[in-house]
């Protein structure tokens, strides 16, 4: 039940930005590397950032506060791999305007999640946390009760809820492949499906055009592709991002879909609301970038990933190269939010980007391009 737990903190990905008190600062719910994050009070003490993840059928703890609040231990602590977590009780947990209520958590180290979103992690609000019915609105900024009404704008989308605790709702693969994918708030992608599936229905073959990082050690991180279209119940996207999972992986889909939406849950009713932000059917945007992302930070300077066949690959950049400059502006010590907006760039635009590689300054100019 804590692999999620387990996911998140081993992350190959780091990022530096937000800190807690850009939270506490009137800031109901807040977007960090696409993710959402709530304000949460435990016990009447707070608030506190928790991450928003839908699919975690637990609610999650940093072990510091649990032990600052005094939680009493439920149980003998439990191994997860490396982790280790305590089974805890919440007498009165607060989010959305609900009333407090009791239920069980995980405590466990959340530090290493620090370096994924760049503010203390304070906890992962699960199912089990969340209301019933609640809505979630990425752009404007709320966490709030379910609407008394709804109007002819929202689309309904049936939803279920499995014997794991997980939502999960329909999708269909141009119009034939049917899955149920979970609702997955903590992935920041539009859609996942394992390769299996892919290489079954004969949506990723050696031809497939592709975006992925490799180096001598193979494949590192994500590999994304475009599917032709899908729906999402009633809904239509076209030329869906696709990350390619590894077999028997289960399906999901992530907040590159949903922030496009302001969405209402009733887990009772078994249905997902949708009201559309952007034109429906949805295009799924192409992803512009020299194909460069930070990678690890030591010493302040930034290790970099490269994808293959990237504008940065042919320019000569290569994964492991330190980010010096970026058009003369000096990344040393920059967080991973600055550093990987600077890399993006614009389209049509080039970048003067300096990277150190075995002791020596080399500048690169790179083009930015549609990756895919």
């Amino acid at each position: 039940m804590v692999s999620g737990i387990t996911v998140l903190m081993t992350a190959a990905a780091f990022i530096a930005g937000q800190t807690p008190a850009a939270l506490s600062a009137g800031h109901e719910l807040m977007l960090v590397r696409g993710r959402a994050f709530v304000p949460v009070w435990l016990d009447g003490v707070g608030p506190y950032p928790f991450l928003v993840d839908t699919a975690a059928p637990y609610v999650a703890l940093d072990l510091p506060i649990a032990a600052t609040l005094g939680l009493p231990n439920v149980g003998e602590p439990e191994k997860f791999g490396e982790f280790e977590a305590h089974r805890v009780r919440i007498q009165a947990l607060e989010v959305a305007g609900r009333p407090a209520l009791g239920c069980g958590a995980y405590a466990a180290g959340l530090a290493p999640m620090e370096s994924v979103y760049g503010l203390r992690v304070a906890g992962i609000l699960g199912l089990p946390g969340l209301p019933e019915r609640f809505i979630l609105d990425c752009e404007g900024g709320r966490i709030a009760r379910y609407p008394l009404e709804m109007g002819p704008e929202w689309i309904a989308v049936p939803m279920t809820t499995g014997p794991d605790g997980v939502m999960r709702v329909p999708v269909t693969l141009n119009g034939v492949h049917a899955v149920e994918a979970e609702l997955d708030t903590a992935f920041g992608g539009t859609l996942a499906l394992p390769r299996d599936l892919l290489e079954q229905w004969s949506l990723f073959t050696e031809h497939t055009p592709r975006l992925q990082v490799a180096d001598g050690d193979g494949i590192r991180g994500a590999t994304q592709i475009r599917l032709p279209k899908c729906t999402v119940g009633p809904l239509e996207v076209v030329t869906p991002l696709c990350e390619v999972l590894e077999e028997n992986a289960a399906p999901r889909l992530g907040m590159r879909f949903w922030s496009r939406f302001v969405l209402a849950f009733d887990r009772a009713a078994g249905t997902l609301h949708l009201r559309p932000l952007v034109p429906v059917p949805w295009h799924d945007p192409p992803v512009h970038s020299a194909g460069v992302t930070p990678a690890e930070q030591a010493e302040g300077l930034w290790s970099l990933f490269v994808a293959e066949d990237s504008p940065a690959q042919r320019a000569g950049l290569v994964s492991g190269d330190l980010l010096v400059s970026i058009n003369g502006m000096d990344m040393t010590g920059q967080s991973f939010d600055f550093a990987h907006r600077a890399l993006t760039g614009q389209p049509a635009t080039v970048l003067d980007i300096a990277v150190l590689r075995g002791g020596e300054i080399q500048v690169v100019s790179v083009a930015i391009g549609e990756s895919l």
